[in-house]
């Protein structure tokens, strides 16, 4: 079973409630089954990230995909070992070709977007080492850097290493959402820790509604 929802406003929920109230239900849904899959555009600037009940690259096919097409996974080799935090992998597939580093999804987002939103930090270190100015690139549709990824999902040492490595503090995304904005609006995980990284070189813009 998979629940593939490209914009949360298509429902047109506008008040955090409704919006919890949903995910809650999604996520009681996806304990009946391992391959349901979440994907969500928020509102608020949120990266349009797969979320799953247990981070398994191998179960995030499209609704429509037929069993002998392939995965995500196997058409992605690059992006899931960095989804899923598999320093060696990466670093064997980059040693053979690093412009892998860069290589687009079907989504439209590098492999350091991923590690960067699924908390990965070896996987971080280990794309940097290989391609350094990965670390402000932009997914295609959503203009999110890897540390709007990590800001809004509250992940403080991947944000510490991509500003290390000379992330932009302040960059906007297509919202006009700084990943300070990210921290504070989302309150995901150590997301104080993330603010106070960031401190208030961040300009605190209010996204465009819609």
């Amino acid at each position: 079973m998979v629940i593939w929802l490209n914009r949360i406003d298509e429902f047109v929920v506008d008040d955090s409630e409704t919006v919890s109230n949903l995910v809650s239900y999604w996520l009681a849904e996806s304990r009946k089954s391992k391959h349901i899959v979440f994907k969500f555009y928020f509102r608020a600037g949120v990266p349009p990230a797969p979320m799953t009940s247990d981070v398994d690259s191998s179960k995030r096919a499209k609704p429509d995909a037929r069993s002998e097409e392939k995965s995500w996974k196997d058409s992605f080799p690059v992006h899931a070992a960095a989804c899923e935090g598999r320093a060696a992998d990466l670093r064997e597939m980059l040693t053979e070709d690093k412009s892998q580093a860069r290589l687009l999804d079907d989504d439209g987002w590098e492999p350091i977007h991923y590690a960067a939103w699924y908390d990965q930090v070896a996987a971080v270190q280990v794309l940097l080492q290989f391609d350094p100015e990965v670390v402000n690139h932009t997914t295609v549709e959503t203009l999110s850097t890897p540390l709007h990824y990590a800001a809004g999902t509250g992940h403080t040492a991947v944000c510490r290493i991509l500003i290390e490595r000379g992330a932009k503090v302040d960059p906007l995304d297509k919202e006009k959402n700084t990943p300070l904005v990210l921290a504070r609006t989302l309150k995901e995980n150590d997301w104080e820790g993330v603010v106070n990284l960031l401190g208030t070189s961040g300009r605190f813009t209010i996204g465009k509604k819609k």
